[in-house]
């Protein structure tokens, strides 16, 4: 890379960081482009070469989360694919919350961010997002209730209390103000109770 690249890498860094830290602050909403620019150290104008709109800034941190989160999914899918009775979808389902647990933690302020602004005004496209990521994990139900890895029901009300059971965890452990455990130890549980909810062994 060379430096007019390490520039641009190094502003827009600055830029992600900033509207990051302001989002977190004072919400999406309430906070300007010019509040962003100030604090990443840039012109307003060269918040444009990067970002038409501050909502477009939101999406880029947003997609940091949700796109390594679908990575792990696709992993799921593919070990599920694979897997050869309930013990071996319990062993997919642990690598899963090892997974979760560990991007939950690189991604702390990301996934706060997500977390509050959909629960509030919800912006365009956030609520279709949340809605894929349920259609999402409802597919990987229904993939291992098809293939009796996991007791027969329905899959979509499994997957919203298993989503519901993860964004749980992940505020309780990123606000800090009830002690659950390591990470690791605690994805070991979850991956206990998640085979209990599916009835896998």
């Amino acid at each position: 890379m060379g430096r007019r690249e390490q520039n641009k890498a190094k502003k827009n860094a600055a830029l992600l960081q900033a509207g990051l830290e302001l989002f977190l602050e004072g919400g999406v909403e309430r906070t300007s482009i010019e509040q962003i620019a100030a604090q990443a150290g840039v012109a307003r104008g060269t918040f444009y070469l990067y970002y038409d709109t501050k909502e477009a800034l939101f999406e880029t941190l947003v997609d940091g989360f949700l796109d390594p989160l679908m990575q792990i999914f696709d992993r799921v899918e593919a070990g599920l694919d694979k897997a050869q009775g309930p013990g071996a979808a319990l062993a997919v389902y642990q690598v899963m919350a090892a997974e979760l647990a560990m991007l939950g933690l690189s991604q702390q302020k990301r996934v706060l961010l997500l977390f509050r602004e959909m629960r509030g005004p919800s912006m365009d496209g956030l609520r279709a997002r949340e809605l894929a990521l349920i259609e999402r994990i409802t597919e990987l139900t229904r993939l291992a209730m098809d293939r009796g890895l996991v007791e027969r029901g329905d899959p979509q009300l499994a997957s919203l209390v298993i989503l519901g059971g993860i964004e749980r965890l992940y505020f309780e452990v990123l606000i800090g103000e009830i002690e659950l455990g390591s990470p690791a130890e605690l994805a070991a549980k979850a991956a206990v109770l998640l085979s209990r909810v599916l009835g896998v062994g």
